[in-house]
């Protein structure tokens, strides 16, 4: 009987081993995850203040053309209302859910394969 209570107790330990090293790879597999998400926000913000100040730009220089900077910037409102409305008008044939969602695969494969 003793060697089945040692043959028990080695099973235990292996067995919360193998839980204690399942919860570390899945909580790396989400810190890396959470990493690379966090560096693509700060990119996504970069890119989106360089856009609003480039489109600024381009409404201030409007209205000095015309000598009315109200002018510019309704001109620039209408070009993105435009591009708002393409966007949505051909937003199935973009593909844009379909690319998100292989952006995401990606992103879980290649922690996957690591």
């Amino acid at each position: 009987m003793v060697d089945v209570d040692k043959l028990f107790d080695s099973l235990a330990g292996y067995v919360d081993a193998k839980i204690k090293l399942m919860k570390l790879d899945i909580r790396e597999d989400v810190s890396k995850i959470l990493s690379k998400m966090v560096v693509s926000l700060v990119m996504l913000l970069l890119v989106f203040h360089l856009v609003l100040f480039l489109f600024i730009g381009l409404a201030l220089v409007l209205g000095e053309y015309f000598n009315n900077y109200g002018i510019g910037f309704f001109c620039v409102a209408g070009l993105f209302l435009i591009l708002f409305l393409l966007i949505n008008l051909f937003k199935d044939k973009l593909g844009i859910k379909e690319a998100v969602s292989e952006a995401i695969a990606d992103i879980t494969k290649s922690e996957e394969d690591e």
